[in-house]
């Protein structure tokens, strides 16, 4: 029978075959195994010292601070105690540790190291011993290399009367999560017995910046609370370390001494110089009146308004503005209920400012 030439004709479909339903679901199984694989947590074995980040406690006022990306978020011991942030990341085998800033596809965690540093440095023994007892303040580690990358402008926080470098939680926190702050500097902290006389700690700091950065190979901003903006000031005016330094910021300091060291009056001060010291009169603050501060070295003070007087000064409750470093380059004033003006969020924000970074978002 002949065929019907005008019928319709069946064509072969051009289309790719359909793969069977197993080679899918075995093509999705492999891909899951393959990110299990890459998002499990390396061999550390070979790598002493190094801490997941994940696993160290995070305690207020710090916050986590952690970013997605490959590998895995660790910490390792970089000197006393001091913590870098790497990326572990597994490589044919062997665990790399890298920079998570070179590679911002890299998962990283800024605020684990820091932590580990405040949980690692005693708070309330040296807070006691250096007011009461500073002959028992540990000698060593007082400059510490908080997250110190070679290179990059050094930031040293200076703590004030009766503290220690915990006061400055908040605002390390905020420079170590800002990606321009960890391009451009690095964060160190100063550490002394605030009950020593202001003499003997001013030229410990002196003579530590000089062994620190000998020959100005790397000029430092100098921020200070309270006391240690004087240890600024005197080193600032050093010849010895002059050079050192490329600015200091004073947050609610003294600089003329202040009303505080009356507390000579209750026979307290006669057993602790270094309040004795924040006198007007003291030998330290005349002898530090009549030094002079580089004109190329920017001073920017701020003050905290708690209490108006009737002369138009103001006081933060413990530092008056009369006190306060008497031509600076730049002057800010903040509202305030209290001394601590360097926890106020306005205050960290205005020094960023001053480093040339944008406000934390």
């Amino acid at each position: 029978m002949e065929k019907n030439s005008n019928a319709p004709q069946k064509v072969r479909s051009t289309r790719p075959l359909r793969r069977p339903r197993y080679t899918r679901m075995h093509a999705t199984f492999s891909a899951s195994i393959a990110l299990l694989a890459s998002c499990s947590t390396p061999d550390l074995g070979g790598h002493e010292g190094v801490q997941l980040a994940k696993r160290i406690p995070i305690l207020p006022p710090l916050q986590r601070n952690a970013r997605a990306g490959a590998g895995t978020p660790v910490i390792i011991p970089n000197e006393a105690y001091a913590f870098a942030t790497k990326t572990a990341v597994s490589s044919e085998g062997e665990t790399l540790l890298l920079d998570p800033d070179a590679d911002p596809t890299l998962a990283a965690d800024f605020i684990a190291p820091l932590a580990a540093y405040f949980q690692a440095l005693p708070e309330i023994r040296d807070r006691i011993n250096g007011v009461l007892v500073p002959e028992k303040y540990p000698p060593e580690d007082r400059l510490i290399r908080v997250a110190d990358t070679p290179g990059k402008t050094p930031i040293i926080l200076v703590h004030g009367l009766g503290s220690s470098p915990h006061t400055w939680k908040k605002l390390s926190a905020a420079f170590l999560t800002s990606p321009e702050f960890r391009t451009r500097y690095s964060l160190w902290h100063y550490r002394y017995p605030t009950g020593a006389p202001l003499e003997t700690n001013a030229r410990r700091f002196i003579l530590d910046l000089g062994d620190t950065f000998e020959g100005g190979s790397a000029q430092a901003v100098i921020v200070g609370h309270s006391m240690g903006g004087l240890l600024a000031l005197a080193a600032a005016a050093d010849p010895l370390s002059s050079e050192d330094i490329a600015s200091i910021i004073l947050l609610a300091s003294p600089a003329s001494g202040n009303w505080f060291a009356t507390l000579h009056q209750a026979k307290i001060a006669s057993s602790l110089p270094g309040i004795a010291d924040l006198s007007s009169s003291s030998e330290f603050i005349t002898n530090l009146a009549k030094q002079k501060i580089p004109k190329e070295t920017p001073v920017h003070i701020v003050l905290g308004r708690k209490l108006t007087f009737d002369d138009g000064s103001f006081s933060d409750g413990i530092v008056r503005s009369t006190d306060a470093y008497t031509s600076p380059t730049s002057t800010y004033i903040v509202p305030t209920h209290g001394h601590q003006i360097h926890h106020l969020d306005r205050v960290i924000t205005h020094v960023t400012k001053l480093l040339g970074l944008p406000p934390a978002s």
